[in-house]
């Protein structure tokens, strides 16, 4: 959080890298690891102040790179963070959700147009990105369904019982004076 509050890109590129497949697509199942104390709705609540100033000089910065015919004032981007930090509990962001999304805005992953940038029409573009994010969490969740389904059942064990060993027994001897019977 420190680069991103000093505004140095480099770092925040470098910090950036750990959550990206050699593609430079957004390694989704590293972002999701980010511990709950890591993620803006906690953060929030620890320092307000602190996440919505770090969240200003991201959007700043990102607005900056950006051939902007009109983009927002500062009353626009101080809503916009405070939007962001408000919806941010909704799927559980963290920082590095919002840095790899302005990342990709600015390197022009999501048609807009340049012409002119507001609040909806941001926060529409970000939607797109938490959609992404939900439908990869969906897909995590249900290949690690498949690989405990693929375990086996979970109700047969390794461990003897005793119980069924006595059981298998009298079944044995059962089955030996029926057939002595016969």
């Amino acid at each position: 959080m420190q680069s991103l509050e000093a505004g140095n890109k480099r770092e925040v590129a470098l910090v950036l890298k750990q959550f990206k497949l050699p593609t430079g697509a957004v390694d989704y199942p590293a972002v999701f690891s980010i511990p709950s104390t890591g993620r803006i709705p906690v953060l929030a609540v620890e320092d307000f102040t602190r996440i919505n100033l770090v969240i200003i000089g991201a959007l700043t910065m990102a607005f900056e790179s950006m051939n902007l015919k009109r983009g927002m004032n500062e009353f626009q981007i101080l809503n916009l963070a405070e939007e962001i930090i408000d919806s941010a509990g909704e799927d559980n962001l963290s920082l590095e959700d919002l840095m790899l999304f302005l990342q990709n805005m600015v390197r022009g992953k999501y048609e807009m147009s340049y012409e002119s940038l507001d609040i909806p029409k941001f926060m529409a573009l970000f939607e797109k990105y938490r959609q992404e994010r939900h439908l990869s969490y969906l897909q995590l969740k249900e290949n690690q369904h498949l690989q405990y389904k693929g375990l086996g059942d979970n109700t047969r064990s390794s461990v003897e019982d005793p119980l069924s060993n006595h059981l298998m027994k009298i079944s044995g001897t059962i089955g030996e004076l029926k057939n002595s019977l016969r």
